[in-house]
């Protein structure tokens, strides 16, 4: 993939700005399709502007209601049929470029490139009008690599399923984008798979071969792979949707409607007094009352139980996301645990100014981060380690203040044991609310599109967008009423 370089802004929304790492000239767009773009609205596309500076273009993408997939896929539960659905949208993407008059190779294909929104098919691609050049890949190997590496998120893998898409894919098939749809589609009507063995039939395709497969080794996602985790292969496969709160809502409202029609037309009209309008009206708020506590009672069933104390997350008993699934027989193809965002120019660093700005942003659809009261919670952390590396961050929060050691690599902290490596349970932090990242003496810090922000050194960080810190600089999340982070040198 063309290397660019990447920048987040939000002076005019959230969006996201592109360039090209050896520079980009006019004359090297398609006239056609930036006119296009410029023009009008694509589905699935995110709405694209241009600049012209220097003589250096730069494309900047609206990002407003949507948020990276290489985030959000660790934030939510993937299942096969998830995956699918997903797949499914980049290929009608696809294939819808030819009659906006664009080619399926300017879209990018990366996680760090598409960004989804309540839905996993409501995704937002970026197209990049650069004119067809000379590429030793194909949008099919791509795609590929791309669903190659989605696997290692599917919560239990549909094994023949994975095998027909791998195959259609790779062309082996036949047809083109019309065919893998039809493929998708005809496998999203299959609510359940039950699958007692994999299929031992070999699987040739273009480039790297795939050997057999063979049973599947299950393994959580830490930053560095447990070689040595097994599990046998999976027998039984099975996608259950989550329950649609929005459907039992009309049923109980029609089911309370007719019960309450009932007792007015067998209670009141067969002998209307004073006495049966009485009875009927009673007999009607017990209806409610009861279909009003059921709901309740669902609701409650529903939310994830709260946690009463923050709890150390080790690198090496934790992984992002949920158990997940890798081929021990690909050749070539290393599933990705968790693929960084291109590394920006621009790291910025932010002069120290007061006041403090709350932006709402994506809601999530489990576990939801709520905005902020006027409240907090202390939420107890431990001391990640001794007095080992050059820079460590001090939490304060409540008049207490913890010690968390910067490792080399990344830290994400946030309130989920499954997206944080560091359970932050204040008030209003997202599940994968901040990643910190420790290069040599080059720390750094981005926000991960958390719902409630953060600030560095009282303004508010852009979502994504990469920042350079020094010692002394303070973050704080989830507005102002939430913990503080300062950087200090050990």
């Amino acid at each position: 993939m063309e290397p660019y370089r990447v920048d987040f802004t939000m002076h005019r929304g959230h969006e996201m700005i592109l360039q090209r790492e050896a520079g980009m000239a006019r004359d090297q767009l398609e006239e056609i399709e930036l006119h296009m773009l410029q023009a009008q609205s694509f589905p699935r596309l995110l709405k694209v502007e241009w600049l012209e500076l220097d003589g250096q273009i730069s494309f900047h993408y609206k990002l407003s209601g949507k948020r990276m997939l290489s985030q959000r896929i660790h934030l939510r539960p993937f299942t096969m049929n998830d995956y699918y659905a997903l797949l499914l949208a980049v290929v009608e993407a696809l294939e819808d470029c030819k009659h906006y008059m664009l080619r399926a190779e300017g879209v990018l294909l990366h996680e760090n490139y598409i960004f989804v929104g309540e839905e996993w098919e409501d995704i937002g691609l970026v197209y990049v009008p650069i004119r067809k050049e000379e590429t030793s890949r194909t949008v099919r190997e791509d795609l590929l690599s791309l669903a190659v590496r989605w696997t290692a998120h599917v919560e239990q893998v549909d094994g023949n399923g994975l095998q027909m898409v791998l195959h259609a894919l790779d062309g082996e098939g036949g047809g083109g984008w019309a065919a893998m749809r039809s493929l998708l589609l005809e496998k999203l009507s299959e609510p359940y798979r039950i699958e007692t063995s994999f299929s031992s039939a070999p699987v040739e395709m273009k480039g790297d071969p795939i050997r057999p497969f063979e049973p599947l080794e299950f393994y959580s996602i830490p930053e560095e792979r447990h070689a040595d985790a097994f599990v046998p292969a999976v027998s039984v496969i099975e996608d259950k949707p989550e329950r649609d709160l929005g459907r039992f809502r009309w049923y109980a409202a029609a089911i309370t409607v007719v019960a309450i029609a009932a007792l007015w037309r067998y209670l009141y009209l067969e002998a209307p007094s004073g006495r049966t309008a009485m009875i009927s009206a009673g007999s009607s708020l017990i209806v409610l009352g009861t279909v009003y506590a059921a709901w309740r009672w669902i609701l409650h069933r529903q939310a994830a139980p709260a946690e009463l104390a923050a709890v150390p997350v080790p690198q090496e008993e934790m992984g992002r996301g949920q158990q997940a699934p890798r081929w021990s027989s690909w050749s070539g193809q290393e599933p990705h645990h968790e693929l960084d965002a291109p590394d920006s120019q621009f790291l910025p660093k932010v002069p120290k100014a007061a006041g403090a700005v709350q932006m709402g942003f994506t809601k999530q659809s489990s576990e939801a981060t709520v905005m902020l009261a006027d409240s907090n919670k202390e939420a107890k952390g431990i001391d990640h380690g001794a007095d080992k590396e050059s820079f460590f961050l001090e939490r304060s929060a409540n008049g207490n203040e913890e010690r968390i050691t910067l490792n080399q690599g990344k830290l994400v902290i946030g309130r989920s044991a499954e997206s944080a490596d560091y359970v932050d349970l204040g008030e209003g932090l997202s599940r994968a609310h901040i990643e910190f990242g420790m290069d040599r003496l080059l720390c750094t810090a981005k926000d991960l599109g958390s719902r409630n922000g953060s600030l560095l050194n009282g303004q508010m960080m852009i979502p994504y967008k990469l920042y350079s810190l020094e010692a002394g600089d303070r973050l704080q999340l989830a507005g102002g009423g939430g913990p503080v982070y300062q950087l200090k040198k050990a």
